[in-house]
């Protein structure tokens, strides 16, 4: 199994992975925050500072060079740079999909990976631990394996168990078993908070991402109707999060298809066939930025999409 040593106050830290140490005894101290305070905020952690100097012409105009935009860009459509969320049910071909990505390094809440030929995945216990992976790959931004083939993308596998660890984990911060016990939402704000606080860097690293996630069944109305919808089972905070983020949100399922001959004619036989939805509907979530420019239905392959 593959592991990280400890990492500490690092922009990934959480205020939960500083050890406890009892008021009072000594060496107490105060946890670290998960982001230095800012001076003269009035939270009592630091002292107010004076106001920064006021930066002159040749100090904005040096900045200003290096942050105004060039010429338009063209949209680069390479799907190994997508930051992709793919659900489905069970054994439908999730992780044997995300495996066929080039230079795919999992992150595994779950051993699903071990009936397929991948690398050893980095295999998560717990939120902190995670913070404790993030931290380390943040500060050395790897680009090769230890073999030295290239890092090209990063897969968390599953979404939804990391998720839930990061539910656990502000639970227990909070000295409670469900967000929904602290009064006036505040603690479905702060799991909000702090899965997009870390997910947010996690999402900026310069690699692929794919974000697997099972799949859960929803009653929808809409114009007077009901009918059942296909969505990933992921807790709410979770979900809003990939559906900002998500470059593409691909449904696996099964679909039958008619099967033709070689000579690219139907011969009459339907078959059910592995596919990837790649457009909303009644019927499944799915959809992103370059939807437009997909087919609606597509085999379940790295090749074909």
């Amino acid at each position: 199994m593959s592991r990280v040593p400890t990492v500490t106050q690092t922009p990934f830290s959480s205020a939960s992975a500083t050890p406890a140490t009892p008021p009072g005894s000594p060496g107490s101290a105060a946890p670290a925050a998960a982001y230095p305070s800012t001076p003269g905020s009035g939270n009592g952690t630091s002292p107010p500072a004076s106001s920064p100097p006021a930066p002159t012409t040749a100090t904005v105009d040096t900045m200003l060079s290096k942050i105004l935009p060039g010429a338009p860009r063209r949209p680069t459509p390479d799907i190994t740079k997508c930051k992709i969320w793919l659900y489905g049910p069970p054994k439908i071909g999730k992780t044997t999909l995300a495996a066929s990505f080039p230079g795919v390094w999992f992150l595994a809440t779950e051993r699903g990976q071990d009936w397929i030929t991948v690398r050893e995945p980095t295999y998560i216990e717990s939120w902190n631990h995670f913070l404790q992976v993030c931290s380390a790959i943040d500060k050395a931004r790897p680009t090769k394996f230890a073999d030295g083939e290239p890092i090209r993308t990063i897969a968390i596998d599953t979404f939804d168990g990391l998720f839930k660890m990061c539910f656990d984990q502000v639970c227990s911060d909070m000295g409670v078993s469900d967000p929904g016990e602290i009064p006036h939402g505040g603690g479905w704000s702060k799991l909000d908070r702090e899965i997009s606080r870390v997910m947010s860097k996690v999402a900026m690293w310069p690699y692929g991402h794919i974000w697997i996630s099972h799949e859960r069944s929803k009653e929808v109305k809409a114009k007077g109707r009901k009918y059942d919808r296909a969505e990933p089972n992921v807790g709410a905070a979770g979900a809003r999060w990939c559906n900002q983020a998500a470059d593409l949100i691909l449904h696996a399922t099964m679909d039958e298809v008619v099967v033709k001959d070689s000579k690219g004619q139907p011969t009459g036989e339907i078959r059910e066939q592995r596919v990837l939805e790649l457009h909303p509907s009644t019927s499944a979530v799915a959809g992103g930025r370059m939807a437009d420019r997909l087919p609606p239905v597509i085999e379940l392959s790295y090749d074909a999409l």
